[in-house]
């Protein structure tokens, strides 16, 4: 009899243990259904999505190509720029200096007719010059 209830006992456990294990193997098929439908559908995607972003390499590729050229061209300009404003530069102190020069050369010139007319004056009015008169000195000696 101890054999007959532990028969029962343990058909009774296999048939809960089916019981609980019916649900869960009807989830796991739905689960696999919906992976193959994935991989299925991914398979039918996946052309296309490399397609999609090979163009998108070329096309980033392309704009990178373009924006180096325009770096370049930019960079070539202001050398250019440069050159352009050294050599204005360069032609304004010319010309500074060839005004500064004769503006100076000019100044010395009448400054040394004035010398002379005053000079000449002083002899008309009064005379030889007269050597006893001190000299205007600008400058005090130390």
């Amino acid at each position: 009899m101890i054999l007959q209830i532990s028969a029962l006992i343990i058909a009774i456990a296999i048939l809960a243990l089916v019981g609980f294990a019916i649900p869960t193997i009807i989830q796991l098929r739905k689960s696999v259904k919906k992976i193959e439908d994935l991989g299925e559908n991914i398979d039918k995607q996946l052309p296309d999505i490399l397609q999609n972003v090979q163009q998108i390499t070329s096309n980033l590729s392309g704009i990178m190509d373009s924006g180096r050229r325009q770096v370049e061209a930019v960079g070539g300009t202001i050398d250019d720029l440069k050159t352009v404003v050294d050599d204005i530069v360069g032609v304004e102190k010319k010309i500074k200096y060839s005004v500064d020069t004769r503006l100076i050369r000019s100044l010395a010139t009448i400054t040394a007719g004035v010398k002379a007319a005053k000079a000449f004056k002083d002899v008309m009015n009064n005379g030889a010059p007269q050597k006893n008169k001190k000299k205007r000195r600008f400058f005090s000696k130390k």
